[in-house]
């Protein structure tokens, strides 16, 4: 078994361009989380719209794209890389979250 590439999984919370560079030019992959919450407008906007949804049942959709963001590396050094961006939507998930929430929700 040949164990020389890895695909990095993280909180993007931890994990900062510079050090995503260093994972992608060594010949790695990462996947990283991000929060809704703390996306751009933009961003909000693309994954509450309908379009381009995939339903895997009734309780499970997701859509993706391929973004290219101009980053800054260690030295400051302006790089644009493609990123693919991962949404989704579950039923089972949705629940959960209304339950963690319930209080707040009933405030």
């Amino acid at each position: 078994m040949d164990f020389s590439r890895f695909i990095l999984i993280a909180d993007r919370g931890i994990c900062n361009y510079p050090n995503l560079l260093h994972v992608s030019d060594a010949g790695n992959r990462y996947i990283v989380s991000k929060s809704l919450l703390k996306s751009t407008k933009k961003e909000q906007e693309w994954t509450y719209s309908e379009e381009s949804y995939i339903s895997v049942n009734k309780d499970f959709k997701y859509k993706s794209r391929i973004v290219k963001k101009t980053v800054k590396d260690e030295n400051s050094n302006k790089r644009t890389v493609e990123k693919k961006v991962v949404v989704y939507w579950s039923q089972k998930f949705q629940a959960q979250a209304e339950q963690e929430n319930k209080k707040f929700l009933d405030f």
